[in-house]
């Protein structure tokens, strides 16, 4: 088993104020899956992305990945799982304006204790395998939507995570670029990583081996494309 939820809970707040984001998650997740988190504004999908991907804790319950409970882990131990073995990719790209392409992937490898020229070479393998070899010298704001997307994915496997956790990665991307963009994601989950996508729309749901529902904090539907 690979990711494994144990009837995991997270809640804010105190009191009058409390809200249960996530209610009772228990789920497993095989390597190399390609799977999608599906539900309505305020489900708690984000949220259950954010404790697989260790930038929040559950509450309650327990997560463990590749055997080792990360729901255990000092804040040390866990920024170092987080660094190690997860890759995020988000909506709005989260590029910094005045850094080119080369130093926004570059990002990613910070404290990683690699060389500088082993990194170089990660930088741009992920950038010629993305397409966007030609744009390390560019800025942000020098660039498409799709591009600015493919800067991000590069950041997110530039340090060969295991898994690459993406929050509603196609929301800002035309039908085309959104569909260009599955492609990748799928070229990636075909090396062997596992890939969880929070999305609203059922199209990039269904280029998913999987796809979970959650509603209202709870797992409502766990289906297999």
């Amino acid at each position: 088993m690979y990711i494994r939820l144990e009837n995991v809970t997270k809640t804010y707040g105190k009191k009058d104020g409390k809200v249960e984001a996530l209610r009772g998650i228990s789920v497993n997740l095989e390597v190399g899956e390609m799977v999608a988190v599906m539900g309505k504004s305020g489900s708690g999908k984000s949220t259950l992305l954010n404790i697989l991907g260790g930038l929040t804790m559950p509450t309650s319950g327990k997560y463990f990945f590749r055997d080792q409970e990360i729901s255990s882990l000092k804040q040390k131990q866990m920024n170092k799982f987080r660094r190690k073995s997860v890759g995020f990719v988000v909506q709005y790209f989260a590029l910094i304006d005045d850094m080119d392409v080369y130093h926004n992937i570059a990002l990613a490898l910070r404290h990683s204790g690699i060389s500088g020229k082993e990194a170089r070479k990660r930088i741009v393998q992920a950038a010629e395998s993305l397409g966007i070899l030609d744009k390390l010298k560019a800025f942000p704001d020098e660039l498409s939507g799709g591009q600015k997307q493919r800067v991000a994915i590069a950041r997110a496997i530039v340090k060969d995570s295991d898994m690459i956790a993406a929050d509603e990665p196609t929301g800002a991307l035309d039908t085309e670029t959104a569909e260009e963009l599955m492609k990748i994601f799928r070229d990636i989950n075909k090396q062997g990583k596992t890939i969880l996508i929070v999305t609203h729309d059922i199209e990039v749901a269904r280029k998913c081996d999987r796809i979970i529902e959650i509603s209202d904090g709870r797992l409502v539907e766990d289906i297999k494309n």
